[in-house]
């Protein structure tokens, strides 16, 4: 992620409670053959991000006397003969509450890895990373719960944040952790497949013999909202890939669903439904911070959205 810090994609401030967190180690499992695979997020009829590709813990080995450094290979799906070793050197620090990527293997101490996540101070806790001439700082924002590759699992989300203010204020998404999982989101990449302990989630997708076939045959979402903040109404709309089924969830900040919207299987084409604020009992709901989920399948995508009445 190249982005300097006085570029600002979008900006939200919130203001936070610090709150105790499970150990970064929970949301991203470095285990020996532990596989993730990821895709592109595909907007505006192109294809964003870098390109898909399949990540594989294939190592481990000790540095010093307590850091375990995981090693991982990455595969490009476009290219299947791109394999590389090293793709990224993955550890935690010695309570586990932080995990390391680095791009180089760390030989000694001090490691100038990238903190990816740091769950040791709770949400609201800044933590900064050098590269270059620019710094990037980070925080948990939020953290809730949803129905992931047809389990109940826990999530949290780090954001890039402006470190002049004293309350959060966004700037860009970094990554979205699952709990037994690992990241989900991963800039502008969407998990699809992973491997955990020997249990699969999602499902692979094969392109050697033709390179060419997400390109062809995209099957992510195009989500917007609009008006973001919204009063009286919002506007979802989604392109529509697939004749499949697809549901429409609304979550709050605790991850507690509070309404659902079924779209008929037979639709195909662009989706567009109001959301009023309202949950499945009509009842209107208390302004604040909400989340859309769409899904499909084993896919999602997500969004906030801030409701002021």
């Amino acid at each position: 992620m190249k982005t300097k810090m006085f570029i600002i994609i979008f900006s939200q401030c919130l203001t936070l409670a610090y709150a105790e967190l499970p150990k970064a180690s929970d949301y991203f499992p470095l285990q020996i053959g532990n596989k993730w695979q990821y895709r592109r997020t595909y907007s505006s009829g192109q294809f964003t991000g870098s390109p898909d590709r399949f990540l594989e813990i294939v190592s481990d080995s000790l540095v010093g006397d307590t850091i375990l450094v995981y090693i991982s290979k990455g595969t490009s799906l476009q290219r299947p003969d791109s394999t590389k070793i090293g793709y990224g050197y993955y550890y935690y620090n010695e309570d586990s509450t932080i995990v390391y990527r680095n791009w180089n293997y760390p030989r000694k101490p001090p490691f100038p890895g990238m903190p990816w996540l740091d769950t040791g101070h709770g949400i609201g806790h800044r933590w900064r990373f050098w590269w270059g001439d620019a710094i990037y700082t980070f925080a948990v924002t939020d953290t809730g719960s949803a129905e992931i590759f047809d389990r109940n699992m826990s999530w949290l989300d780090v954001y890039s944040v402006d470190p002049r203010y004293d309350s959060l204020v966004v700037t860009t998404v970094h990554a979205r952790f699952v709990k037994g999982l690992g990241p989900v989101k991963w800039d502008n990449d969407t998990l699809v497949y992973a491997q955990i302990n020997g249990v699969e989630y999602g499902t692979r997708v094969n392109v050697d013999h033709n390179p060419q076939a997400m390109e062809q045959n995209p099957d992510g979402f195009e989500l917007q909202v609009y008006p973001n903040p919204f009063n009286e109404s919002t506007t979802i709309h989604f392109n529509r890939v697939s004749s499949q089924h697809i549901q429409i969830q609304f979550y709050d900040t605790l991850g507690r669903s509070v309404r659902t919207i079924p779209i008929s299987s037979g639709l195909v084409g662009p989706v567009t439904v109001r959301w009023d604020g309202k949950d499945d009992q009509g009842n209107v709901l208390a302004s604040g911070l909400y989340w859309v989920m769409l899904k499909q399948k084993n896919q999602f995508e997500s969004q906030k959205i801030l409701y002021l009445k």
